[in-house]
């Protein structure tokens, strides 16, 4: 049984007696995903202070993250609270809302409580479960959720959730790891899990208008091979890049100056994706499909979006602001997962006082 224990990013000598390290389990489904960044970004910064221990479900079936740490697979439930007596966090903690069940269970079992912060809940695709949360949440073994800011009128509507038990958070990212104010060059990308919400053979369509000009599509499992297909049908104006670690992004924003995030404007529900702000940090304007009311919130003043493909041609046929570019380094910054660690961190020692 293999467990991770982070070291710190910078090593520092503790001067005296170490204090001990409050012990945190994480129970997920897929780990480690490579398009779950979010949840590798955040084991990363949070392992320089806390005790981390990783069970996961499933692990990395589509496109395992070749960096992911160690991690013990277990799905079996007997199996899974002999582990957590076995271990003995001071809490529990996920990434996937439909997993309050499971952690609700759990902490019925071994009486440890538990956190949550949730990705994807979109008031446009309401999922089924999302009606029996209160059942899980509203009480004292859940010690709070760290939500997307979007989520929380559906989450008191239709989840019935309490609103005191919610922390509303944008989505967060590492953000030293991109900052880079050198100059980018000429290029359009888009990245992400090749999903039917993503609509990438939109950013395909759009390269076609563009004879010559630098495309590439970083795309992660699912569709790619229909997406492939249809790059070939329209003669492959796009570079598609095979799967690549998280720690190479940064220098891949750096060979582009636009970030075309594509969506589907049928389906409407595309998230919050963090690459949105990883962009800015390395410099890179963003143009984002206005897929729902609330993308514009996200996206700010400090990058466009686009409700034809016709209006994301023109936005990205010339060369990004550089007012727009000093703005999105500013918006970026504000999104720093050190910044708002807290609001999670802050629950998680809450434990000791319930």
């Amino acid at each position: 049984m293999s467990w991770f224990r982070p070291s710190p990013v910078v090593p520092v000598r503790a001067i005296g007696p170490s204090k001990p390290k409050l012990r945190v389990l994480y129970v997920l489904d897929h780990y480690p995903e490579l398009s779950e960044s979010y949840i590798q970004t955040e084991i990363r910064i949070l392992g320089e202070e806390y005790e981390i221990f990783i069970v996961s479900a499933q692990g990395g079936k589509v496109v395992p993250n070749p960096e992911g740490y160690p991690f013990t697979e277990l799905s079996n439930f007997n199996k899974l609270v002999k582990l957590v007596r076995e271990v003995r966090p001071q809490v529990m903690h996920t990434h996937v809302l439909c997993d309050a069940k499971l952690l609700a269970r759990l902490s019925d079992a071994t009486g440890i409580p538990f956190t949550i912060r949730g990705h994807s809940c979109s008031q446009a695709d309401v999922p089924r479960y999302i009606h029996d949360l209160h059942q899980h949440l509203n009480d004292d073994r859940c010690l709070g959720l760290v939500i997307l800011p979007y989520t929380r009128e559906v989450l008191t509507t239709e989840g019935k959730v309490r609103p005191e038990k919610m922390t509303s958070v944008p989505p967060v990212l590492d953000f030293g790891r991109f900052y880079d104010r050198s100059p980018n060059q000429d290029g359009v990308m888009n990245l992400g899990p090749c999903l039917a919400k993503k609509k990438m053979t939109d950013f395909i369509d759009v390269a076609a208008r563009f004879p010559g000009r630098k495309f590439s599509l970083y795309p992660l499992g699912h569709m790619i091979k229909e997406l492939k297909a249809h790059n070939r049908r329209c003669g492959s104006p796009v570079i598609v890049e095979d799967p690549k670690p998280h720690s190479a992004i940064p220098a891949e924003y750096k060979r582009h100056n636009w970030l075309l995030y594509t969506g589907c404007f049928r389906t409407a529900t595309l998230g919050w994706p963090m690459s949105i702000v990883e962009a800015k940090a390395a410099g890179v304007v963003v143009c984002v499909a206005n897929v729902r009311k609330d993308i514009k919130e996200y996206v700010s003043e400090s990058g466009y979006v686009y409700n034809t493909l016709d209006e994301a041609a023109e936005i990205i046929s010339s060369q990004p602001p550089a007012a727009m570019r000093e703005a999105a380094f500013d918006h970026a910054s504000s999104m720093d997962l050190r910044k708002y660690k807290h609001l999670l961190t802050d629950l998680w020692h809450s434990a000791g006082r319930t």
